[in-house]
């Protein structure tokens, strides 16, 4: 219906634009949602060696900006990468460019995403339906029978999570040159097109967010926490010691491809050296000189350091401060849980690009010259931006959290005459004080990782580490983007660490 309802009012140019979003979707799931689904069983089901440091290691995978996986893998099979220096213009076919490098980078960042999904419903199968399955049938039946079965919703929520980065995210699109929705909308406020010809369509455009608010309430609610068996907390184990090597192979390679592969395009990138021979230019790699250039990096960028680590803080206080009562009040379900997974499905549907277009909009207004001053002079614009951003990740993360909470001392709160906000803070903060760290630490992670909704609001004057990387990645990913994209790297694995160590206590 949407569809139909937008060939009726929508332009050419509108309909093309959101045609190559849902073509990119489409081939973007069709790779990273079997991939990240059969690595979650395999690391789930099996007896796989070392399988909590893999788990870890695809989890620190969500805590890692888009723009640093791009550029971690244009490093090494982008233009002027590994590749393209070992083989010259026989590397052409599978650089990571154009349409090819935008499914290709976009399925990368997606197989961690969808491997959490599979994860949280693998964690929800009763344990007893799969042994009593292994009973009677063999492995391989049991995992197509009923863990599959079981665990299904798992693919239509990665399904929506695709669609939704998709079309709302422009950061892979613009490097790779690709003209979606999300780039349009990006490339054509600072390029002045959208007073053009191909100005798109107001009308279109609602119909569109309004579609994806749909699909993200649907995705909310698959997430929505729901009451566990009694036996979900045991995890079954496929016992076969043929399929468990081939399995522990499969599971490590593929492992190692989305996390040591990426990060060994970025070494050899910052420590790779041009030398001048009597036969012409030598090429030759320096672990000295990527040391020394990773040293170099912070007094040469202090100052889009400091901007980041203030927006990141600022933004993690204002989120916490609402996303902790919005989950403690939807973790029973109701109007109250209707109202929180409406506010956040209709946030998290919304393109960055249309964040910033928005904020501007609003901000920019010559006669308030108060306004005038925080949007000029001041980092409050970037601010609502990225909270806007972080907010529903953030309430959807403590409204997990908060599922397994008893009721039984909210409710002895209630009896002995305690208010919402006596209770909040004694039976939900002060009994969740992981919870509410980690949650933290995710607002700031996705603050001074967000690209999309705050590059467009960022005054003069201000400049973050995200939006540095993202416009010298078009040009390139030389020796000093790739130094300050390991700096990076190395914060926010570190902020991974955090998240999953606090997420750890809690258990």
């Amino acid at each position: 219906m949407a569809l139909l309802g937008l060939l009726a009012v929508g332009d050419n140019h509108s309909l093309r634009l959101m045609m190559n979003s849902l073509l990119l979707a489409t081939a973007v799931g069709a790779l990273a949602i079997p991939t990240g689904y059969s690595l979650a069983v395999m690391l789930n089901r099996y007896q796989v060696p070392g399988s909590g440091y893999a788990k870890f290691f695809v989890r620190m995978l969500i805590f890692i900006p888009l723009y640093l996986q791009v550029a971690c893998w244009r490093s090494l099979l982008g233009p002027q990468g590994w590749l393209q220096a070992q083989v010259g213009e026989y590397a052409h076919w599978v650089l990571l460019d154009g349409w090819f490098g935008a499914i290709i980078l976009h399925a990368l960042a997606a197989i961690p995403w969808v491997f959490l999904f599979t994860e949280l419903a693998l964690a929800n199968i009763p344990a007893e339906f799969e042994e009593e399955g292994l009973l009677n049938a063999s492995p391989l039946r049991v995992l197509f029978g009923i863990t599959l079965r079981q665990s299904i919703g798992a693919v239509f929520v990665s399904a929506l999570w695709i669609l939704i980065v998709c079309y709302g995210e422009m950061t892979v699109t613009s490097i790779c040159n690709i003209r979606t929705y999300a780039e349009v909308l990006f490339t054509g406020i600072t390029l002045g097109e959208l007073n053009g010809e191909k100005q798109l369509g107001i009308l279109p455009g609602v119909m569109l967010i309004a579609v994806l608010i749909s699909i993200a309430m649907l995705l909310g609610s698959q997430l929505m926490p729901q009451a566990t068996h009694a036996e979900t907390g045991r995890r079954t184990q496929f016992h076969s010691l043929s399929q468990s090597r081939i399995v522990s192979s499969l599971a490590w390679c593929l492992v190692l491809l989305l996390v040591g592969v990426p990060l060994m395009g970025l070494l050899y990138k910052a420590g790779v050296t041009v030398d001048r021979v009597d036969q012409g230019w030598e090429r030759s790699w320096s672990l000295l000189k990527v040391l020394e250039i990773i040293i170099q990096e912070y007094p040469a960028n202090r100052p889009q350091f400091i901007w980041s680590l203030l927006l990141g803080i600022s933004c993690a206080i204002v989120t916490v401060s609402i996303a902790l009562p919005l989950a403690w009040t939807a973790r029973l379900g109701g109007k109250a849980a209707a109202w929180s997974l409406g506010l956040c499905a209709g946030l998290f549907a919304l393109p960055g690009p249309l964040i910033g277009l928005s904020l501007i909009q609003i901000m920019n207004q010559r006669n308030l010259s108060w306004l005038i001053y925080l949007y000029d002079q001041t980092i409050f614009t970037p601010l609502i931006a990225v909270v806007i951003v972080a907010l529903p990740i953030c309430t959807f993360f403590a409204w997990y959290g908060f599922r397994g909470d008893s009721s039984d001392l909210t409710d002895s709160a209630a009896t002995e005459g305690a208010g919402y906000l006596q209770t909040f803070f004694l039976a939900g903060i002060t009994r969740h004080k992981s919870l509410v760290v980690a949650t933290f630490f995710v607002a700031f992670s996705i603050a001074v990782a967000d690209v999309g909704a705050s590059i467009l609001v960022i005054p003069p004057g201000i400049d973050t580490v995200a939006r540095k990387i993202f416009g010298e990645l078009h040009t390139g990913s030389e020796d000093n983007v790739a130094s300050i994209c390991l700096v990076n790297l190395a914060f926010m694995a570190s902020m991974a660490v955090v998240v999953q160590r606090l997420l750890r206590e809690r258990k």
